[in-house]
């Protein structure tokens, strides 16, 4: 079965080409038919460099575009068992999102919001089958870094859970469960006490900004 892409913006097109590169089939909705155009471009090109690293099989790579569906229309998401949405970091757009897509889909079918920041509680809240919701951080570009954080919001199931593992693993990612709806989840809180003792460094006056740096 399918995985569905909501947006294809830099991240959501990076997604469907990760989830090509592995063999999957994808149906990718976006309103914009200049994004659809530009996602092509760029996942064309995601594959060559794929193949350049011997990252896939020439034959799943070769078979991409036959496996690659494009609509305007969230009912195209119909037969999908995994949906991932990519669409603005905004709570209420990505609310306006799920209204079209949970009538469509099987009640069953996690739906992944790739956020960076907002809580995965806050984005579940309200929606008719919240156990299914819950969180995938990717990196750019998604089709070649192992990072993707799955985080669980506080009403999803264990058997959303697993599925997003599942398909994390399919695709050659090195997932990370986040068991708690935290703000800034692990690799950004990681990131932000870096940051935080580099610029207490440098006020201090221990060492310039290239230094910091290159100590780093």
């Amino acid at each position: 079965d399918p995985v569905g892409v909501v947006g294809l913006g830099l991240l959501g097109r990076g997604i469907a080409a990760s989830l090509l590169s592995a063999g999957l089939h994808v149906i990718a909705i976006d309103t914009q038919e200049k994004a659809q155009q530009e996602a092509r471009i760029y996942i064309e090109a995601a594959m060559s460099e794929v193949a350049k690293h011997g990252g896939s099989s020439s034959q799943e790579l070769a078979s991409w575009a036959e496996r690659y569906k494009t609509s305007n229309s969230m009912h195209a998401l119909k037969t999908c068992a995994f949906v991932i949405e990519s669409v603005l970091e905004d709570i209420d757009v990505k609310h306006q999102v799920f209204d079209k897509i949970e009538p469509i889909i099987g009640e069953d079918v996690p739906i992944a919001s790739n956020t960076s920041a907002l809580p995965i509680t806050a984005l579940q809240s309200g929606r008719k089958h919240p156990s299914r919701f819950l969180g995938m951080h990717w990196s750019e570009p998604a089709y070649s870094t192992r990072f993707l954080e799955i985080i669980r919001g506080r009403q999803t199931s264990h058997t959303a859970l697993q599925s997003a593992m599942k398909l994390g693993l399919m695709i050659g990612k090195d997932p990370c469960i986040v068991e708690q709806d935290i703000p800034g989840f692990i690799a950004n809180r990681l990131g932000y006490a870096l940051y935080r003792e580099a610029a207490y460094l440098l006020e201090l006056g221990v060492g310039d900004v290239a230094t910091n740096d290159r100590a780093f």
